[in-house]
């Protein structure tokens, strides 16, 4: 949901207080006798968000709903947005919207998962590189698109982005990967009716969720789209690693002491592959009024993803989507070989291109797997195992027709993911909602 705009921190009772909030809805309520309440899946400060069927073609869809007496209003300006965004194909469709008794509500398509439980799932909390490079393109891409048309999103972070998921998938296959960026509400039009950049105000506050931030936005300046890309390039770092260093810091204040540490040296992409770096000058020349390229941004990537599968980077773009990876959360298919010392330095922890490959950091692991793996093949008749760990499952994958592990909960009960985005660790169910999960449906 919209988030405060205000200054605000990690208050226990505040949470307490959702956690006892009587729900607007209840199961099997109507929505203008159209939409049937199915379960809640998520609340926050402002709003809570179900998922519902329409009872005429059966469909599944979400619906945001806000207290009609709210003095924010918050839903309102996000249907504004998702309006005037209904041409970009990373957008979520926008259904309806209306007023029913004491709520606002919003009703959109259902999606599927988003990125920051995809990640939590792999072994060990981060993507393969593979995926990561493709991700960083995927979501550079749906921001150019949202930016064109005049709109920044300013909450950028892995929860906002989700997969197609399997009502996508039913319509056309290939949609059931493809990345969508959802929730707009803190979203905001930067360019004027002249088709110029607004000029920036002089105190415009903290927008965003402090782990993903930019640094512009913890000193309360304006956000332009660079300060979107800023936030991508954090989400990338922690893709590729699992973490980023200010993690565990609860106070707004000092994640942004934190992050002016890092924007000088190369202590946040040390590891990494030479593109995080170049990623991270790149954007420290921007200003507010800079126009990104994102085909550089775009191709940085795009680059080191062939590197990783070994082929030139002029291919042409048929082939290569023939030959591209699995993403790491799909059931695996291929395996293709690790970014070693790509540039002459180790890949970091995660970054290996397939869901069997191994980082530097894994040495010690790999060689108790490579003794094991030679004693099968000592006892086994004919029988060829595996040395480099490629066979090894890697838990987490997306089974889309297989219940949750708890046996209660579905992927269905996962969609976009509603939030009160002005601060916080919104991934670790930090600030803005309480214990009950508020990610996204499937």
């Amino acid at each position: 949901m919209a988030a405060v705009e205000g200054s605000g921190g990690h208050e226990e009772s505040s949470l307490n207080a959702l956690s006892a909030r009587v729900p607007l809805c209840t199961e099997g309520m109507m929505i203008r006798g159209r939409w049937r309440i199915s379960r809640q899946i998520g609340m926050g400060a402002f709003g809570e968000i179900y998922v519902a069927q329409n009872t005429t073609t059966r469909e599944p869809v979400a619906i945001k709903v806000e207290p009609a007496n709210d003095k924010k209003q918050a839903l309102r300006a996000e249907v504004a947005i998702m309006r005037k965004l209904q041409g970009c194909p990373c957008v979520c469709q926008f259904i309806s919207c209306g007023r029913q008794g004491n709520i606002n509500y919003l009703v959109m398509e259902l999606l599927g998962e988003n990125l920051s439980d995809l990640r939590k799932k792999q072994a060990r909390g981060s993507f393969s590189m593979a995926t990561v490079c493709r991700l960083g393109c995927e979501m550079v891409q749906a921001l150019q698109a949202v930016h064109e048309m005049g709109v920044m999103h300013r909450d950028v972070k892995p929860s906002n982005f989700v997969l197609g998921g399997r009502y996508k998938a039913s319509q056309d296959p290939s949609l059931a990967n493809k990345l969508y960026i959802i929730d707009f509400g803190l979203s905001r039009k930067y360019v004027g009716p002249d088709g110029e950049i607004k000029p920036p105000r002089p105190n415009a506050g903290f927008r965003g969720t402090a782990r993903y931030a930019s640094v512009n936005s913890h000193q309360c300046k304006e956000l332009s789209p660079r300060d979107d890309l800023w936030s991508v390039f954090y989400m990338m770092v922690e893709f590729a690693t699992g973490t980023l260093p200010w993690r565990n810091q609860r106070d707004r204040d000092k994640v942004g002491e934190i992050k002016q540490k890092y924007m000088t040296g190369k202590k946040l992409t040390e590891g990494l592959p030479s593109e995080f770096e170049q990623f991270m000058a790149y954007l420290q020349t921007l200003d507010y009024y800079s126009k990104p390229d994102y085909t550089l941004i775009h191709n940085l990537f795009h680059g080191l993803l062939m590197r990783i599968m070994g082929l030139p980077p002029n291919m042409d773009a048929a082939t290569v989507k023939e030959q591209l990876p699995l993403y790491d959360w799909e059931s695996r298919r291929k395996v293709v070989p690790s970014l070693h010392s790509v540039d002459g330095r180790a890949s970091g922890p995660g970054t290996g291109a397939g869901t069997g490959a191994y980082t530097p950091r894994d040495a010690a692991h790999k060689k108790k797997e490579k003794r094991r793996s030679t004693k099968r093949n000592r006892s086994t008749e004919g029988g060829v195992g595996s040395t480099d760990g490629s066979d090894r499952k890697i838990d987490g994958s997306l089974m889309e027709d297989t219940p949750a592990s708890d046996g209660k909960k579905t992927d269905e009960d996962k969609h976009q993911k509603s939030k009160e985005g002005e601060s916080g660790d919104d991934d670790d169910g930090g600030k803005r909602f309480c214990s009950k999960r508020a990610c996204t449906l499937l």
